[in-house]
């Protein structure tokens, strides 16, 4: 954007035949051999040149009928046509701002204020039929997925949108193309065959169109691992299904340029390198953010509340230690309701580092750098192909793709003995999507692999995870124990204790403690638990942590020297001492 302007440089232009046409100019002007000239009002004297030639081709409006605009089409000097988006409510409030902008991209005129009075005639007044709908989002237009906004410009469906910037104006360079589909195909995606990790996490890039398709949560996958291991290389050949593979960011930025990063990679994938870089603080709102898909609330030059930017994106994430680990150091914890964390995977778990199948490579280290020439030379084409494909079956896909899901999510709670645990559940769902990507990528010709090595490869990944949890998924969700034992060792001091006179006691401020057993109130356990209070209190229950009340209650009425005897959730002390990871050892 230039003063509040957006411009598209070198896209794709309209018809000259729409650029041209007559009955759309305004009265009192014409197209001639040279340019626009306006007409004398007796037409007794020869038109007079105002401008090179120029053209409304468009006019725009968002989906609510607001935020009118036209868009301009303006020859260069050299014979280029540049395109220009201006906002009709510029006209009113920065006319000089206008033409600053229309010369900066070639347009010749007379000066003086006539003709700056009639250029302005002329643009305003010029009404095209054609009539696109604007958005400030790229990818997905809206739910029906119907259209996919390029930040070039480009639309890949149907449907008359037009991108109006939002701010990414400068991530025209994000779609650079290297090479062709097929040249992708052939010298990247191939040597992912007989490397799992490598697999899911291509198989990564392709899910995120198929979310909104499938009414998916997203989420993402942290590669974590030594240096060199070649986690890294595996981001890169991920991140050129949709771009550069040099284009892979940080995590260590500023909370505005994780917004701008979010909405450049709208429906597609974010990949962000080197955990360890990054404060914990930063990383806990960063990671917040990013899953929740919704940048920070600001004011409009009217003092108003702004649109807020909005996202909706998968990550790749790599780093030598996990985000729990991260988040640790900074002594956060993560409560259920913000479960945001990306999938943590153990790289270096394949016979030769992250790798397993070499491809004629002597070690790990050639084909790590095989990879990155390839990858290197054929990007950006494989993103935009694959969605090409789907829009027209995205009906179809939809269904194929909730059947495929729930039959191999069933099959693996039987193969790893997976009990009814939304933790467990919601890591398995999210690597059934990612399997069923890569699949549906794969029949599409995208990828030439074996049509079903993304499901067996997303198999290994969940095992993966599975190992690296310090329990048995078939025992209760750790996750709920260890957030209780981290919540009630940070705040023990802030449960009343009884003593043995017959005055009621005032809670603390999360409850009363006596002999062994915490009685915790209903805030401080939804302040544990958040969206998962439900669900916590029946698993404790089977763990023998707590003590339940007649009935089917869970939360007992307090005793009777407790102030009020409101309902509490009576949590055995022995939690504390249970061999139970601790959040920042969780990895989800």
């Amino acid at each position: 954007m230039q003063d509040g302007f957006e411009t598209a440089h070198g896209a794709e232009v309209l018809s000259v035949a729409n650029r041209l046409e007559m009955e759309c100019i305004p009265s009192g002007f014409c197209v001639l051999p040279g340019g626009v000239y306006e007409q004398s009002a007796d037409n007794d004297s020869a038109p007079a040149w105002l401008c090179s030639p120029v053209a409304v081709v468009a006019r725009f409006r968002d989906a609510s009928g607001k935020g009118w605009g036209r868009i301009l089409e303006i020859e260069d000097p050299e014979g280029r046509w540049q395109r220009i988006s201006l906002f009709d409510k510029d006209f009113e409030a920065r006319p000089s701002a206008i033409r600053a902008e229309l010369v900066n991209l070639g347009l010749r005129t007379q000066s003086g204020p006539k003709t700056r009075d009639a250029l302005n005639r002329l643009l305003r007044g010029w009404q095209p039929t054609k009539i696109m709908t604007s958005t400030d989002r790229l990818g997905w237009s809206d739910a029906s997925c119907a259209a996919f906004m390029r930040a070039d410009g480009r639309v890949l469906g149907s449907g008359a949108f037009h991108f109006v910037g939002g701010g990414l104006e400068n991530t025209a360079n994000s779609v650079a193309v290297g090479g062709s589909a097929e040249e992708w195909r052939d010298n990247v995606a191939s040597l992912c065959v007989g490397n799992p990790l490598m697999m899911v996490s291509v198989s990564l890039a392709f899910a995120r169109p198929l979310l909104d398709l499938l009414s998916e949560e997203g989420g993402g996958l942290h590669l974590r691992g030594a240096s060199s291991c070649g986690k890294t290389t595996m981001q890169r050949v991920a991140t050129s299904v949709w771009r550069n593979p040099a284009q892979v960011g940080s995590w260590r930025t500023t909370s505005n340029a994780v917004e701008v990063a979010a909405k450049t990679a709208n429906s597609t994938l974010l990949s962000l390198d080197e955990i360890a870089e990054i404060d914990g603080r930063h990383l806990y709102e960063a990671t917040y953010r990013l899953a929740n898909g919704v940048g920070k609330a600001r004011s409009n030059a009217l003092g108003g509340a702004r649109q807020t930017a909005a996202w909706r994106i998968t990550i790749l994430s790599t780093g030598e230690i996990s985000v729990a680990e991260k988040l640790a150091e900074a002594g956060l914890n993560i409560m259920a309701g913000q479960d945001i964390r990306p999938i943590d995977l153990e790289a270096d778990c394949g016979r030769h580092g992250a790798f397993d199948d070499l491809h004629g490579c002597e070690n790990g280290a050639e084909l790590s750098d095989r990879l990155k020439r390839a990858s290197a030379q054929s990007y950006g084409t494989a993103g935009p192909a694959f969605v090409e494909k789907v829009i027209p079956h995205r009906a179809k896909i939809a269904v194929q793709g909730k059947t495929v899901m729930d039959r191999v999510l069933d099959r693996w709670c039987k193969e790893f003995s997976l009990r009814d645990y939304g933790q467990v559940l919601r890591v398995a769902r999210r690597l059934a999507l990612i399997g069923f990507a890569g699949v549906l990528a794969s029949k599409l010709g995208m990828t030439g692999w074996p049509i079903g090595a993304p499901l067996d490869a997303a198999k290994v990944a969940l095992g993966l995870w599975l190992d690296g949890r310090d329990s048995a998924p078939e025992n209760v969700d750790y996750a709920a124990k260890a957030r209780t034992r981290a919540f009630l060792i940070a705040n023990e001091s802030g449960f009343a204790e009884p003593d043995s006179s017959e005055t009621a006691v005032n809670p603390g401020a999360h409850g009363w403690k006596q002999g062994d057993q915490f009685l915790i109130s209903g805030d401080a356990w939804h302040t544990i638990h958040g969206a998962e209070s439900g669900q916590t209190a029946p698993d404790l229950k089977v763990a023998g942590l707590l003590v339940p009340a007649d009935g089917n209650n869970l939360g007992r009425r307090a005793p009777r020297w407790a102030e009020c005897r409101p309902r509490v959730y009576v949590v055995r002390r022995r939690i504390l001492e249970d061999s139970v990871p601790t959040i920042a050892e969780e990895a989800v």
